[in-house]
C-alpha cells in the first residue's frame, strides 16, 4: 500500500559514498522513517553507515542498513543487511570486486542470509555528472530459516547495472538494479531489486535523501509475498 512518508530528523544511517577517483576517506550516517508494503504495511525506522577508503588502485567500502518497527510494545519489523567490499582498479573501466555480506529480514523468515560474491565491475561512465556501471560477480550462499523454515545453500550469478546523475552540486539521482538467477535454476528461482534514490544539500554536511526500493522474490519462504516496496525517508549527514 503507497502512503505518505513522514520525515524524522531526529534519527542517524547512510548514502552517498567517496567520490570515484579520489585518494582518502569518506564517512556518512544517516536515518529517518520507512513505509513498508508487501511483507508489512506498516512505518518503521531506519539507520545505518557508509564507510568508504580509497588509495590508488585499492578500495574498501563497509556498509551498514537497519530497519525496525514495533507495534503494541511487539517487534513487527527487523531486517538489515551489512556488507564489506573490496575493490581493485586494473584501469580506468575495469575493477575486480569481492564482496562479503550478511542479511537478516524478521517478516521474510530469515534468520541470517550469508553471501560472498567475487567478480568484475565496468565503468560506463565517470564524468563530474553522469556515473554509471555494470557488474558481473559470482555468489555464494548460505541461507538459515527461522523456526521450522528450511536452510538453503546455493550458488548465483550477481548482474547490477548503476548510475548516478548530478543535476548540481546540490542535488543528485541515483538508480540501481540487481538481478540474481540462481546458476543450477535460473528461469524459475531469481531474485530483483530496484533502487532510486533523490538527494538534496539542504546545509552542509546535511542531505535530505528520499529513497524507494521494490524487491521481488520469485522463491520466497513459507507464508512471505514475492514483492516487498520499501519508501525511505532520512537525514544523511557526509564528511
Amino acid at each position: 500500500m503507497m502512503g505518505l512518508i513522514l520525515f524524522c530528523p531526529t534519527l542517524v544511517g547512510a548514502v552517498l559514498p567517496l567520490p570515484a577517483g579520489e585518494n582518502g576517506i569518506g564517512f556518512d550516517i544517516s536515518g529517518g522513517i520507512t513505509l513498508n508494503s508487501g511483507n508489512s504495511n506498516q512505518t518503521v525506522i531506519n539507520g545505518g553507515y557508509n564507510f568508504a577508503y580509497q588509495q590508488n588502485s585499492f578500495g574498501y567500502q563497509s556498509k551498514l542498513e537497519l530497519f525496525y518497527g514495533q507495534n503494541d510494545g511487539i517487534t513487527q519489523v527487523s531486517n538489515g543487511t551489512w556488507e564489506h567490499s573490496l575493490i581493485h582498479t586494473l584501469n580506468k573501466r575495469l575493477n575486480l570486486s569481492g564482496n562479503l555480506g550478511i542479511e537478516y529480514d524478521r517478516v521474510a523468515q530469515i534468520a541470517s542470509r550469508t553471501s560472498m560474491d567475487i567478480g568484475v565491475l565496468y565503468k560506463i561512465s565517470q564524468s563530474k555528472k553522469n556515473k554509471a556501471s555494470l557488474s558481473a560477480t559470482v555468489r555464494g550462499e548460505i541461507l538459515n530459516g527461522m523456526g521450522d523454515t528450511e536452510d538453503k545453500t546455493g550458488a548465483r550469478l550477481v548482474l547490477g547495472i548503476s548510475n548516478e546523475h548530478s543535476f548540481s552540486d546540490t542535488a543528485s539521482f541515483k538508480f540501481n538494479c540487481q538481478y540474481t538467477p540462481s546458476i543450477i535454476d535460473p528461469f524459475n528461482d531469481y531474485r530483483l531489486e530496484l533502487q532510486s534514490s533523490l538527494s538534496v544539500l539542504t546545509k552542509r554536511p546535511v542531505w535530505l535523501t528520499l529513497k524507494v526500493r521494490e524487491r521481488f522474490n520469485s522463491q520466497p519462504l513459507d507464508d512471505v509475498k514475492q514483492n516487498d516496496l520499501t519508501l525511505v525517508t532520512a537525514l544523511t549527514l557526509s564528511f
